[in-house]
């Protein structure tokens, strides 16, 4: 057995040890948790994958990675410039707008824009009537710094703001989130990194005087944090392997005392509640050709009811370069939470 096969059953054993041993279980369900804009914020390559990706040098560095904020610095020498949209159920979709900058050798930069929007809710009272359609956005605009600490290690800092139209008798709200993340390539075919994920984002809403009800009160609930471990194995020349594992947690209002508006609005919490989870996800990148590459993934899902529930993912990524402008194009499917259907992202990166 020659060394690239002992690498390759080396490998593939050792992720599969990893992916039987990861922390699936979950503490506590989490409903209707705030920053969902930024919990899809990841590209589509990421998306395929089953969640989180890290580049390798042997893999070059025009990926597409989101989730990282070190991967900055890692991306290109050129500027660039993302495209996205993911088509959800439910009259749901979220789009993306990115720009990729090398400020210099130890310096990259990424600015994002994006949006995630339901259209077309049936809007009810506590007793269940009609009372009108509406559509519900959240907005986030972005910024990613990159800095190469030494040849192996980049560590990176992400700010982002968010804006969040919940219903047309709440104001708006808006909160400053924070990423950190460090990688390190320990050699052309291993690399890991550690992530923090909307450190001190939470959305609070005044409800003030609503629906008819005299009473002001508000609403607090903060996006789900998540500390990413994920780390990538490149057994043979053509075969690229991700596992991460995550730590979810989200704090929010309790709901034991709440009150409710005539229009079925929840106008005020008391208490605090706090629920974690871990969940792990794992992939494979098949370089297939020069020009093509096929990715799938599988993920577990965080606060699930129950038990753990598996999630499968999947997708191919074209290098276009007889077309001018235009790089890539990347198509990822994906199973939504809840088995609610599958979701549909489509991504393009040209060239600046």
């Amino acid at each position: 057995m020659n060394h690239t096969t002992q690498r390759l059953w080396l490998g593939i054993f050792g992720w599969c040890f990893l992916l039987m041993m990861s922390p699936t279980y979950t503490h506590a369900q989490v409903g209707g948790a705030s920053g969902i804009q930024s919990r899809l914020f990841m590209s589509s390559y990421e998306r395929s994958l089953g969640g989180v990706a890290v580049s390798l040098p042997s893999f070059g560095t025009r990926l597409p990675l989101s989730v990282n904020p070190a991967a900055a610095r890692s991306q290109g020498e050129q500027w660039e410039a993302l495209m996205q949209t993911s088509v959800l159920t439910f009259d749901r979709a979220h789009h993306r707008v990115s720009v990729h900058a090398p400020l210099d050798e130890r310096l990259g930069l990424r600015v994002h824009l994006a949006q995630y929007r339901i259209g077309d809710i049936d809007g009810r009272s506590v007793s269940g009537y009609p009372t009108r359609t509406f559509t519900t956005s959240e907005s986030m605009i972005g910024v990613q710094l990159g800095l190469a600490i030494t040849e192996q290690i980049e560590a990176g800092l992400g700010i982002s703001w968010h804006h969040s139209s919940l219903h047309p008798d709440l104001e708006p709200a808006t909160t400053i989130g924070v990423d950190l993340g460090i990688q390190s390539t320990l050699s052309e075919r291993y690399a890991w990194m550690i992530v923090a994920k909307d450190l001190l984002a939470t959305y609070r809403w005044t409800t003030g005087t609503i629906a008819g009800s005299s009473q002001e009160g508000s609403i607090r609930q903060g996006f789900t944090r998540r500390f990413v471990f994920g780390h990538t194995f490149s057994a043979m020349d053509r075969l690229q392997m991700h596992h991460s594992i995550t730590l979810s947690t989200q704090q929010q209002d309790s709901p034991d005392q709440a009150r409710y508006s005539e229009s079925g609005l929840l106008l005020r919490d008391s208490g605090e509640q706090i629920t974690r989870a871990l969940s792990t996800s794992f992939g494979l990148n098949w370089a297939a050709h020069s020009l093509f590459s096929v990715q799938i993934g599988l993920h577990s899902t965080p606060f699930s009811d129950v038990e753990t529930t598996w999630k499968g993912s999947g997708g191919f990524m074209l290098d276009l370069v007889d077309v001018p402008v235009v790089e890539t194009f990347h198509y990822a499917i994906w199973s939504e939470h809840s088995d609610i259907g599958f979701a549909h992202t489509f991504s393009l990166t040209f060239s600046l």
